[in-house]
This record gives C-alpha cells, structure tokens and sequence, in this order.
C-alpha cells in the first residue's frame, strides 16, 4: 500500500483512497501512468473507481485490452459515460473468448456507436456465446468471421440469431447453426431476430430447408414483416406444411396465417377478403390487418356484410362493423341512407336507425351539419324514442326561424322535443297572431293581449263584432263586455247593440234595455 501511494498517488491522499483506488491504479500503471499529470491520473483513477466498482476481473482484463498497442489513443478518447456503457455491457458476460473479442469491438474505433446494439442482440445470450462462440466461424456472406461481425450492426445482429439459435436447440451442432445463419441475407436474419423464442425454436430444425427461404422471399421486402414476430410455433408449422387456400397467401399478405389459425372453422374465406380490399381500394395484407383488429367472434358478421365492410373499411379504417350490424336491422338501408359517419354517430350516441333518419332530415332542413344537431341533441339527454317531432314540417320551419333570430342550436332543440304544442300553435296561427286580430276587429294597432285574450275566452263575441259596422263600434263592444260581460251577450241586447253603443253612458243604457 505504501508503495502504491509513493508510486501512483505521489504520496497524496489518505488510506481510504489508497484503498478505494488500488486496484485501478495498479491497472492504470500498465499504461504508463507515471507520465501522466497528477491531476489528470487522479481524475482518471475517480472515474475508474467508480465504474468498475469491486469488479477487479472486470477492470484489469479492459485495461489490458486498452494498453494494447494501437489502443492507446481509444483510450485517451474515452469518456466517463462510454466507461459507463461499457461496463454496463461487459459486466454479465463471462470471462471467454466471445468477451475479449467484444471487449476489443466496443473499445476498438467504429463508424458508429455498438453499445445499444450489442447490448440488445448479444447480451441476452452471452452465457451461450461465451461456450460456442467461435472467433474463426463464418457467419455472413464472404466468408465474415465472427470477431469481425462484431464490428458492425448487422453483424452483431447475426452473432446474436446464432446465440439464440444455440440456446433455442442445444442439440444441433453449433457449426450447422452457424452455417445457416451464414446463408442468410440481413432482412431474413433482422426478421428471425425478432420473432419468439418458441418459434425460433421451432424453426430451428428447418433453417437449412430451402424451401423455407423460398416460402419468406417473396415477403421479405413487404410491410408485413412485423407480423413474423407475432407467430407462434402453430402458425409456422401451418404456413410450412398446411395453410388453408394457399394460393392467396401472395395476395393477403403473412397475416392471412394468423386469421387461419384463430379460425379453424373455415368462417373467413379468402375470396371475401380480397372482394372487400377490392371494394376500398386497399391492399389485401391491409384488408386483413384490419380483421386482425377486430375479435375473431366478429369475423363472420365481416364476411356476411362485404359491401359494408369494404365501406367501412374504406371511410372509417377498420372493419369494427359488428355492434354496427347488431343496432340496424337492415345495415345496407342505414348505410345508404346515414353513410359510415352517421352509423358511426349513431351508435356512439345510442340511437336507432328511425332516430338517426328523422335528425338526419332535420339538419337538411336547416342547413346544419348533422354533427351539430347530434351534439344539441345528447347534451340534454335525449334518447331515439324522443326523436319523433323533429319529423314535422313546422318544427324545421320554426326552427330556422329561430335560428334566424340568433337563438342557439341547443336551445331549440330543447323547445322542439318538450314544447310541441308551442310549435303547434305556431304553425296554426302564424307570427303575431294578436296584433293581427287586433288590427281586424279595432281597425288599427292596439293593445293585442285583451282583444285576443276575450275572443278565446268567449268565441260568442264574434258575431257581435261581426254585426257592427265600425271600429269605434266594436272597440266600445269590448269595453262593456269587459264591464258588463253577462249583459252584453243577453239575446235580448243583441239587436240593440247599435243604439246601445251610440248612448253617452252604454252601461246604463244596456242595463236600462235589459230591465224593460
């Protein structure tokens, strides 16, 4: 320890840090540390420290590789946070050949960085690679050995599908693993790299079967490579050796082997499928995509409504038409009638096709976006069966009216739905229906309520107002009426009206008549 601190520390510190930096400094020695400035050494040596931690092995096998000649100056430019990543990366591997090699790729000069690579592709698998991994053994096209393929991204994708394909089948010998994987291009190793381990072990046995490359080819430049990570050992075992109508595989793409194993009843034809892609103008593999998206308990009612499913599929993006086909008796009248949007309106609302037919043709009529008329129409918590006076004539009419006036949307739909009999006046008796009767029995503008008022409560008024020939004449009628209302509608005072009305105090006169 003493001579530790006399020769790598100067003599400076106490025994916690002698004892905290031993071992890193002993390893930084081997660089040449004595030419280093004091405080650059001891700053090196924190950063070492705390890094490697108690992982002496750890610390002592990378400071060997970075002393190496030629690595000198990778070790000048590296950082406390590649320090950091790199024994993040190395500190589950077992010490072996495949960790010197890798220690030498991550440490080494590189286009780009391997950290995040490496550790995604080669550290699950590090246990078995440090058993089988070979330095010398080919694994890509050229001849590329393994302690190469670690120096750049698809070769580190390649080592990694070897040490899957090792841990999945112990039993096959690691050369014929390798030589598979040899055979391989970079899309078919990026693929069987992401697909489970149950079926990487189920496809393990057949890697050198050409046949399987034949089967993939064809798929291997589409969009539907994601789906391969989604197969199951059932799925391979039927696209390899007995899918249902095989002859659209082409067309409808890999996830048509998904559909087939979840439906073994046969309930999804192929043909339907391709009709409905067909019908929207998209590709087959987008077609069952959508179907994927939806439960398998629904696929019959797709396949039964083609012409709407293709419609759906087409304005809407998916196929989710089931609970659509539940609510409408007769799908292909709604669709005609409402389109996709509406459907979709009605069933996020709750309402039947008849409700969705009267609104539909209420916004028509006012020149309103069904949209809105929906959304005043669920805000105060109308159900469909409370639809009905929207179907009337005069409630678009008052409608407009009002929304002409600059009344809310809301607002009238409220009064449509729980004032009808406001409407139905309205549409009876016309705008200002008071000041016209006004205006008829006096001549001319008046106080409305009164006039109106009297002739609703006594409908027998009219024919005395009718007799007489002037307005001052009825304007005097109602007057009396509205003082003496049981005399003036006495048959005896009916022809006297005239001279009655002329007198200078007609009360006195018609009780004076009526005493006669």
């Amino acid at each position: 320890m003493d001579a530790y601190s006399a020769e790598l520390l100067g003599g400076v510190g106490g025994q916690a840090m002698r004892r905290r930096t031993f071992a890193a400094g002993w390893t930084l020695a081997l660089g040449g540390a004595d030419q280093m400035p004091p405080r650059q050494r001891g700053k090196l040596l924190d950063q070492m420290t705390d890094c490697f931690g108690t992982n002496t092995e750890l610390l002592v096998a990378v400071r060997a590789r970075q002393n190496a000649p030629g690595m000198r100056k990778q070790n000048r430019l590296l950082d406390e946070a590649r320090m950091r990543r790199l024994v993040a990366a190395l500190s589950g591997v077992p010490g072996s050949v495949f960790r010197d090699c890798l220690m030498s790729a991550l440490l080494g000069p590189a286009a780009e960085d391997l950290y995040d690579e490496a550790a995604r592709r080669l550290l699950p698998v590090a246990t078995r690679l440090a058993t089988v991994f070979d330095p010398d053994r080919p694994v890509a096209a050229g001849a590329l050995p393994m302690e190469d393929a670690l120096r750049e991204r698809p070769g580190i994708r390649r080592v990694g599908l070897y040490g899957r394909l090792c841990t999945a089948v112990t039993g096959v010998d690691p050369a014929r693993l390798a030589a598979a994987v040899a055979s391989m291009d970079d899309t078919l190793v990026a693929v069987l790299s992401e697909i489970p381990a149950p079926s990487l072990q189920f496809l393990a046995g057949r890697l050198e079967d050409p046949e399987l490359l034949e089967l993939l080819g064809p798929h291997l430049q589409g969009d539907d490579l994601d789906l391969l990570s989604r197969y199951t050992p059932q799925m391979w075992r039927m696209l390899l050796d007995g899918l249902r109508q095989p002859e659209h595989l082409g067309a409808l793409g890999l996830g048509w082997v998904q559909i087939a194993v979840q439906d073994p009843a046969g309930t999804v034809d192929a043909r339907v499928l391709l009709r409905i892609a067909a019908d929207a103008e998209v590709p087959g593999p987008d077609a069952v995509r959508a179907l994927l998206g939806t439960g398998p308990e629904h696929w019959a009612t797709v396949c039964a409504h083609p012409l709407l499913a293709a419609r759906w599929l087409a304005e809407q993006g998916d196929l989710d038409i089931a609970e659509i086909v539940a609510a409408f008796p007769d799908p292909a009248d709604a669709l005609a009638e409402l389109g996709t949007e509406g459907l979709r309106h009605a069933h996020e609302l709750g309402l039947d096709q008849r409700a969705m037919s009267i609104l539909g043709g209420y916004a028509e009529g006012l020149r309103r976006p069904l949209d809105e008329v929906l959304v005043a129409f669920q805000e105060r918590g109308y159900e469909s069966e409370q639809a009905g006076p929207f179907a009337t004539a005069a409630a678009v009419e008052w409608s407009r009216r009002q929304l002409g006036r600059g009344k809310a949307l809301g607002w009238i739909v409220g009064n449509v739905v729980e004032r009808p009999g406001k409407i139905r006046d309205w549409a009876v008796d016309g705008t200002g229906l008071g000041r016209r009767v006004t205006e008829a029995v006096l001549g001319a503008p008046g106080t409305a309520a009164p006039v109106l008022e009297s002739l609703l409560a006594t409908p027998a008024l009219l024919p005395l107002l009718a007799g007489l020939g002037s307005p001052r004449q009825r304007a005097a009628l109602l007057d009396l009426y509205a003082a003496e209302p049981e005399a003036v509608l006495d048959p005896r005072a009916r022809r006297e009206l005239p001279m009655i009305l002329a007198a200078p105090d007609p009360g006195d006169a018609l009780r004076t008549l009526l005493r006669e």
